[in-house]
């Protein structure tokens, strides 16, 4: 009788380099992504994770956005796991993470990366409001606000 994995969320298995860092004043470190899926990922790292630890990642090859913007963002993610390698002379480990997943705030459309500026939204509406507008996302929607209470 074999067993069978059920996913909540299906998983590609190909592989690229990413980058992670442990918080946001740490120097990113070089990863390789060995499955991923719009709800988590796991990779090989040099360092050990601590289970629990929140982490940044960022993905090298835009073709490899979880929910396929094309885009290079920052996911934030919970390390679940991590495991080290047996082999005596490879000393790395592989790290599961839970990719955090927020809200847009105007549209209430699903979305998994961390956005820059504290504001989470969209790429549709991140670009509706501020595609010719100067400053951060926070301006944009203070001066759409604004605009629309005047």
């Amino acid at each position: 009788m074999t067993g069978m994995t059920h996913r909540t969320f299906p998983r590609g298995k190909d592989r690229y380099e990413i980058r992670f860092a442990e918080n946001m004043s740490a120097a990113y470190q070089k990863g390789e992504l060995i499955e991923k899926s719009s709800g988590g990922m796991s990779f090989f790292s040099t360092s050990a994770l601590k289970p629990g630890s929140g982490i940044l990642i960022e993905l090298t090859d835009p073709s490899t956005d979880a929910d396929g913007s094309g885009s290079r963002p920052d996911y934030l993610a919970e390390v679940r796991w991590c495991l080290k390698e047996d082999a005596p002379d490879d000393i790395r480990y592989r790290v599961g993470v839970r990719l955090f997943i927020s809200t847009c705030a105007l549209c209430g459309k699903e979305i998994r990366r961390r956005a820059k500026d504290d504001v989470d939204l969209c790429e549709a509406c991140r670009s509706r409001l501020c595609d010719k507008a100067d400053g951060t996302v926070k301006a944009c929607i203070e001066k759409y606000l604004i605009g629309n209470v005047v």
